[in-house]
């Protein structure tokens, strides 16, 4: 018949259409095999990803190895670089993510409704891109943009990779408090306990890194300069960054909790590979220009990329469908992983300290997950 003739109006309806709220059970409380596989996937990569990067980093004058954390703030000049553009990488990185939930959304449309596939994804798009919804992902996208950028730049002075696993985690608090707020996710005083403890105990564990720095001496460790200052600034800017995204990525992704989340990774990657190719151009335009844009790649630096890519996916799938309560409090449990692997591949040294800190860090997530939220708040 006609309809058929059309094929518009044969198409399946539109999974827009038909509106539902994100389960309570994919939230925080409970547990099962898949939130473990996402986590633990979550964590491995923001592991992979951080010494990477740290990895891909070329040595100048005495910015690596085992010098101490203070003159990374106090000798710029002894910092180390990179021989590839992290601005090229970051744009890579949004190219890779953009272009796999492009393909997995167009592929999902064809299973959904077959033949007429194309039709379903252009009722999408015009559906999620109309009224201009789709600029809501660009505040977001500008955010990760500084963050990653800021990442490269910090990473480069800090002598071990723990520092910046131990100082991200300054956005556990505000994570809670911005969810509590603003997405109005109930946290019992139980969980609001926990969050505090384990802010505890990633502050004390670079505490206890800096004596193992400088051979137990309490003294080197009391004052501003047995600290990097300025790269920890960097870092703590970062971690407030990183929790404003979160909080609106997580926002806009559960508010239309029925859209897939390819399509709402691609709107948020296409403003990503935006922003990063105006950057892009902008710091590198001459290399670019020349035809260099892929000079100073090698494996560590494709590392970078896949790895940041990876993450930036996995990470979407976690604030989907868990949180970003989640995503922190899994992120802090790997101090104990990162200081592991500096211990064995670095060098770095670890004391009882670190170990007991290590050990509030564990408690702590024990303690917030060991119990559902009650409806008294208790």
């Amino acid at each position: 018949d006609g309809a058929y003739l059309t094929g518009v109006a044969s198409a399946p309806a539109s999974s827009s259409s038909v509106p539902r709220a994100a389960p309570v059970d994919e939230l925080d409380g409970g547990w099962n095999v898949t939130k473990t596989a996402m986590l633990a996937t979550h964590l491995a990569l923001s592991i992979a990803h951080v010494f990477a990067v740290f990895a891909s980093r070329s040595e100048g004058g005495a910015g690596g190895g085992e010098s101490d954390a203070g003159a990374d703030a106090k000798d710029p000049a002894s910092s180390s670089s990179y021989e590839y553009s992290p601005a090229v990488v970051v744009l890579l990185a949004e190219m890779i993510k953009w272009c796999f939930s492009a393909f997995m959304f167009a592929r999902e449309c064809r299973a959904n409704a077959g033949d007429f596939w194309l039709t379903r994804v252009k009722d999408e798009v015009v559906e999620a891109t109309r009224d201009y919804r789709a600029l809501r992902f660009a505040v977001p996208a500008a955010v990760y943009l500084a963050e990653n950028h800021i990442r490269f730049l910090v990473l480069k002075q800090l002598a071990t990779p723990i520092t910046w696993v131990v100082f991200a985690h300054v956005e556990i608090p505000v994570v809670a408090i911005m969810s509590w707020w603003l997405l109005r996710r109930p946290i019992s005083r139980t969980q609001w306990l926990a969050i505090f403890f384990l802010l505890d105990g990633v502050m004390s564990s670079e505490i206890a890194l800096c004596h193992s720095k400088n051979g137990g001496s309490v003294e080197s460790c009391e004052g501003a300069d047995a600290y990097p200052i300025g790269a920890l600034a960097l870092v703590l800017f970062c971690s407030v960054l990183a929790a404003f995204a979160g909080i609106a990525t997580e926002h806009t992704y559960k508010g239309e909790y029925h859209v897939s989340i390819h399509l709402q990774n691609a709107q948020l990657y296409a403003f990503g590979v935006f922003g990063n190719f105006l950057l892009a151009m902008g710091r590198d335009w001459d290399r670019v220009r020349g035809g260099d844009a892929l000079e100073g790649f090698g494996f560590g630096a494709w590392a970078v990329v896949i790895t940041l890519a990876a993450f930036g996916l996995v990470t979407s799938v976690v604030v989907k469908h868990l949180s970003n309560i989640a995503k922190v409090f899994n992120s802090a449990f790997g101090i104990v992983v990162t200081a592991a692997l500096s211990w064995m591949f670095l060098g770095v040294k670890l004391s009882l300290p670190f170990a007991l800190s290590a050990g509030v860090v564990v408690g702590s997530l024990c303690l917030f997950y060991g119990g559902e939220v009650g409806t008294d708040g208790r």
